[in-house]
């Protein structure tokens, strides 16, 4: 993936990856940031990203790593208003855009969550009743 990216770049990287992947993906991601980038990793679908050194990303040009979640940002009624706000304006204004990966029955849910922890799923996967 990372010589893929430096490809793509001219050699130089992308400003920020983001990884919901984990484990599998995290030396990856690293691997294809530009000098200063930024590694955000948010999910763990191989498995929670292993501990990285802080020389380590020295070594990658000062990369700049970050954890984000959901709390951190909503921490009270007015924070969620703000962001829910925000959300569904980029929403309506198709500045982002929610992707439907797969449906499945309601009464299919357990095969649902099978096809997630199995990582082979694309954007939402929504239950209908």
């Amino acid at each position: 993936v990372a010589d893929k990216v430096r490809e793509l770049t001219g050699g130089r990287g992308v400003d920020v990856s983001y990884d919901s992947v984990g484990r599998i993906s995290a030396e990856e991601s690293l691997n294809s940031l530009r000098t200063a980038g930024w590694f955000v990793t948010y999910g763990n679908a191989s498995g929670p990203v292993e501990p990285i050194p802080p020389g380590r990303l020295a070594q990658g040009g000062s990369l700049v790593m970050t954890r984000p979640t959901l709390f951190s940002f909503i921490q009270d009624a007015e924070s969620l208003t703000r962001g829910a706000s925000l959300l569904f304006s980029a929403l309506s204004s198709g500045i982002l855009k929610a992707e439907i990966g797969q449906r499945f029955p309601l009464s299919e849910a357990a095969k649902a969550h099978e096809a997630i922890e199995s990582g082979t799923t694309t954007g939402a996967t929504v239950l209908v009743p």
